[in-house]
């Protein structure tokens, strides 16, 4: 299932203090959560992947509520995963340390967000069928650095599911851990950046509906291609990520 979550224009933004919880301007690409719902034909779990900043609580906790009234799952089998984008829809928690990050809080905002993700959880569970799944992963060192020491480890996996059903409808669910920086605290436009980019590219590539999930993150920045534009320099490194997935797929058939 997937939905928009994409904010009017005039929401803060989410990731840079140096915003200040200034407005959005505008949308450069729309931003989605998206749901997979996965079972054993007695066991239902739901995957999670949102262009958020993070999955606050102020969300997570209404969304297993209403799932819990509005379907047979509890609630508790949800994985809530984001993408860690730093140009997403901000204002969704209060305190003063989201305010800084992530702008002034609007309740509206969580109620769309909210609304989002149930309606993508549902979806998901509808259109469930058998299907087969396969996984694997390729180290992609080049584009993804430890921005504190040079000589620090990082995790440069680009690891992959993909989920075939019966139909023919397919699923890739990919992760990597690169930060998603590139586009800095000056653009107050909403994008889904560079993750953005890769779920797209790959669809265009294969066909499937794909969704993110946020790896380790941490003190692991960036090695984006060099390009006039930081949406340029995202797009490069998310296509360049899309189709190293799409070359392993090829070699998996």
């Amino acid at each position: 299932g997937s939905q928009s979550i994409a904010p009017p224009i005039g929401m803060p933004l989410a990731g840079y203090g140096a915003r200040q919880g200034g407005p959005s301007t505008g949308i450069r690409d729309d931003v989605f959560v998206k749901a997979l719902a996965v079972g054993d034909g007695v066991d239902t779990a739901i995957i999670i992947g949102s262009d958020l900043l993070i999955v606050p609580e102020t969300v997570a906790d209404q969304v297993r509520s209403q799932i819990s009234k509005t379907t047979n799952l509890s609630g508790n089998e949800i994985l809530f995963t984001a993408s860690h984008n730093h140009s997403g829809p901000g204002g969704f928690a209060p305190g003063i340390v989201s305010g800084l990050f992530n702008g002034p809080y609007h309740p509206a905002m969580v109620d769309l967000l909210v609304s989002a993700f149930v309606g993508a959880i549902v979806e998901s569970i509808e259109t469930m069928e058998p299907a087969s799944v396969m996984g694997g992963g390729v180290d992609v060192p080049e584009l993804i650095k430890n921005r504190e020491r040079a000589d620090a480890p990082v995790d440069s996996e680009l690891s992959y599911l993909h989920i075939e059903k019966a139909s023919g409808d397919q699923c890739i669910v990919v992760s990597y851990s690169a930060h998603p920086t590139i586009i800095r605290s000056d653009s107050f436009k909403i994008t889904g950046g560079y993750p953005g980019f890769l779920m797209r590219q790959l669809t265009v590539l294969t066909g499937a509906e794909v969704i993110y999930l946020g790896g380790a993150v941490g003190s692991m920045g960036h090695r984006a291609p060099e390009a006039p534009t930081s949406f340029e320099r995202s797009e490069l490194m998310g296509k360049a990520l899309a189709e190293r997935v799409a070359k392993e797929l090829e070699h998996d058939q």
